[in-house]
């Protein structure tokens, strides 16, 4: 029997989504009118992972807890929402946007009883271009608690502070009581998911000792700003979930901060290129080279002018067109506590670079098109062209696994 092309499977799959959609919709709304938890929606442009994850971690001290991370377009939603847990004490979902128009139909569907909005930036920027449109997509119009460094936000910033080796750590003020806080989130700008997370769970009547205790034991999340030390190598920041501009100029002021011998820069995509691409990453080239001893670029186009000749030819400016040919230099030129930031969008799969140190690596993809991060992937051990079988089989088993479970 003549096996179906590929391109054929994926329209069989997109008809069949298309035609189990409203049901899948009926059931998720279905799911929210019967359940009796408060349901929190997290938006905004930056920080949405960061806090709903906290959010999750923090209200658990309060009871059953279900939160959506990371996957945050209506599909997920839908699917979170038709598995809740009965007895989940609060509902927590991520929801995102990359055009307008998607944001009213999630939150018609959600229902939030909590809504957080954790900040505007220029992002997508290519679907909203002003500021100005983004807050209109994920405003909402409720009783309103604020929250950040503003002297008169419900839960101010007073003070926050983050130089590696060392955490950020902060002090809150909400209601006239401050609050003293010890994180093992690299970074500053963390702060504001720290404090949107706080204002919510401190509104829910988590007292101020259980949340500095369970602050404490949070890790940052995979791959977003998350610090892995090798015995005797270097040491990697890695920030490869994405990569919008503003979110460069973050990440280098951690690595500028940062108490290390050596630092150096590994600079994937960067998305979003309202300047236009070159502008964008020269000026991207120019910042790292300013903090760095060494700037590396990956891509497979351009990047031989994003930095001076005499930066290429003093060796501070490398450009390699794959991820493995830039973990072949790392490895063969890496010193002891150096601190390498790899830094751009999920496309190239920079996490690699430091997880070659710790796991033999079989797939080098250049663009394998799965926007997870390797290590939730968890097939970096096997060459890439076994992927897809084991995806099937995994798929195959999940399904049987629910089956089994319902008779």
């Amino acid at each position: 029997m003549k096996k179906k092309s590929t391109t054929l499977m994926q329209a069989e799959r997109r008809l069949r989504h298309a035609t189990l959609q409203p049901v899948r919709i009926a059931l998720a709304r279905r799911a929210r009118r019967r359940h009796q938890g408060v349901f929190i929606g997290v938006t905004g442009s930056s920080a949405k992972s960061t806090t709903s994850a906290l959010l999750g971690h923090l209200l658990a001290e309060l009871g059953p807890v279900t939160a959506q991370v990371a996957s945050n377009t209506i599909g997920p939603l839908i699917r979170t929402m038709r598995h809740m847990p009965p007895d989940a004490r609060h509902i927590v979902a991520e929801l995102g946007v990359g055009r307008p128009g998607q944001m009213a139909p999630m939150a018609a569907l959600y229902q939030p009883d909590i809504a957080v909005v954790t900040m505007i930036r220029r992002e997508h920027r290519s679907a909203f271009r002003k500021l100005e449109a983004i807050a209109d997509e994920k405003g909402t119009v409720a009783r309103v608690l604020t929250f950040g460094w503003d002297a008169g936000a419900d839960c101010r910033i007073v003070a926050a502070t983050s130089t590696l080796p060392e955490r950020l750590h902060l002090q809150l003020s909400w209601r006239g009581q401050d609050i003293f806080l010890q994180t093992r989130l690299i970074g500053r700008h963390f702060a504001i998911p720290v404090a949107a997370a706080a204002t919510v769970a401190l509104a829910r009547g988590l007292s101020a000792d259980a949340l500095r205790a369970a602050l404490a034991r949070f890790e940052p999340l995979v791959n977003r700003m998350r610090l892995t030390q090798i015995p005797k190598g270097p040491d990697f920041l890695i920030d490869t979930i994405k990569a919008p501009y503003h979110s460069l100029e973050l990440a280098y002021d951690v690595l500028d901060e940062a108490k290390a011998p050596y630092r150096r820069i590994v600079l994937g995509a960067i998305s979003d290129t309202g300047l236009g691409t070159y502008k964008t990453y020269r000026q991207a080239v120019a910042r790292g080279l300013a903090i760095a001893d060494e700037v590396i670029a990956i891509g497979p186009d351009g990047g031989r002018e994003w930095a001076d000749p005499a930066e290429s030819q003093s060796g501070r400016y490398r450009r390699f067109p794959t991820t493995r040919a830039a973990a072949d230099h790392i490895r063969t030129t890496a010193r002891p506590g150096e601190l390498i930031l790899l830094k751009g969008s999920s496309n190239y799969h920079l996490e690699r670079i430091s997880l070659q140190y710790e796991a033999d690596i079989r797939c080098w993809e250049t663009a394998c098109g799965r926007g997870e991060a390797c290590i939730t992937c968890g097939l970096f051990a096997q060459d890439f062209e076994k992927h897809r079988r084991i995806r099937r089989k995994r798929r195959f088993l999940r399904l049987f696994a629910r089956k089994a479970a319902r008779v």
